[in-house]
């Protein structure tokens, strides 16, 4: 449907029956009021809101023009720190001429960086200076006496270094755990876990490790937590997704040292357990660790693509890897 644009009037197909713009920027501009005034400094035609024309003084095609014309309005007399006042420097004690507002802002007036730097000491010593103020206190754990400024002291313990604050960190975890003891449930081994960490848990265990072997155990088949029911066997053998297929997988990764044998890729994450007689045809050796090599996507797809999905051999696999290693 061709309409006419409500801001620069050009012909537009509008997919919208509300449709009253070309574009977002026609749209917003036509939102919006604008005015054309002369620059400030160049005369050059400028677009400007009305709020900002009744606001600001000036008003400016550019950066540029801006500096340039500031530079004119603030020259000698009419900037403000032109006129400087006669002070005497805190430091050295000569005669100087600063801004008013140094002698405005500041407590102390110095002639020089380094005259700064040589007398503010003098001007921050006992109750001046704002770190004076120190307090004492007792390691809770060797003793020692602590001196520190007010602000570095947080909550009710000190501690005189970081090994203290740990020693103590480790008592009351230890204080936390008390006698609750647990045994693994992989290997046996007794270990101390806080109640809140088996609270909600089905299974304990003292490591990563055991964890990763009990969960490969417990949560198999119709245990895992998502099981299909509605798949039969068949769709399981041919999707290869049942226990044996992943702990074959594993197996053969673990023996090769997870690299391909044929390009020796071993940055992991493109590594493929291949069936040396295909897993179709070959029904007996599916799990078989001695059926399975590992090798990379690229070449796990170079070897199909020269001897088939069908009919492979060891002679097949041991000449493709003779030709990719010559």
């Amino acid at each position: 449907m061709l309409k006419k644009c409500g801001h620069c009037g050009e012909q537009f197909n509008g997919r919208r029956s509300s449709s009253k713009h070309c574009s977002r920027e026609c749209a917003g501009k036509s939102r919006r009021t604008r005015v054309t005034v002369g620059c400030s400094y160049c005369q050059s035609p400028v677009e400007t809101t009305p709020y900002k024309l009744s606001k600001f003084n000036y008003t400016y095609c550019n950066i540029q023009c801006r500096a340039a014309h500031l530079s004119t309005l603030m020259a000698a007399e009419r900037n403000p720190n032109y006129n400087r006042l006669d002070t005497i420097c805190d430091g050295c004690g000569d005669s100087i001429r600063v801004q008013p507002h140094r002698i405005r802002d500041n407590k102390h007036v110095f002639c020089s960086n380094e005259c700064y730097k040589r007398n503010i000491g003098k001007f921050q010593e006992g109750f001046l200076n704002p770190m004076y103020r120190r307090l004492v206190r007792t390691c809770e754990i060797c003793g020692e006496t602590i001196t520190r400024i007010a602000s570095s002291y947080r909550g009710e313990h000190h501690f005189c270094s970081r090994s203290c604050y740990l020693q103590y960190h480790s008592q009351r975890m230890a204080q936390v755990k008390g006698d609750n003891q647990r045994e693994c449930d992989y290997c046996g081994k007794l270990f101390h876990i806080k109640p809140s960490a088996v609270s909600n848990r089905k299974t304990t265990c003292c490591s990563v490790e055991c964890a990763s072997i009990l969960r490969s155990i417990v949560y198999v088949g119709v245990d895992h937590p998502r099981w299909n029911p509605d798949i039969t066997d068949e769709e399981r053998l041919q999707a290869r997704s049942y226990p044996e297929y992943a702990q074959w997988r594993k197996d053969v990764f673990f023996r090769d040292g997870y690299t391909c044998v044929s390009c020796g890729d071993s940055k992991g994450g493109n590594l493929v357990a291949h069936h040396v007689r295909n897993y179709a045809e070959y029904v007996e050796g599916r799990t078989d660790v001695d059926n399975g090599v590992t090798l990379c996507e690229t070449c796990h797809v170079a070897f199909h693509n020269q001897h088939g999905y069908t009919g492979n051999t060891e002679k097949q696999l041991i000449e493709f890897i003779h030709e990719e290693c010559a």
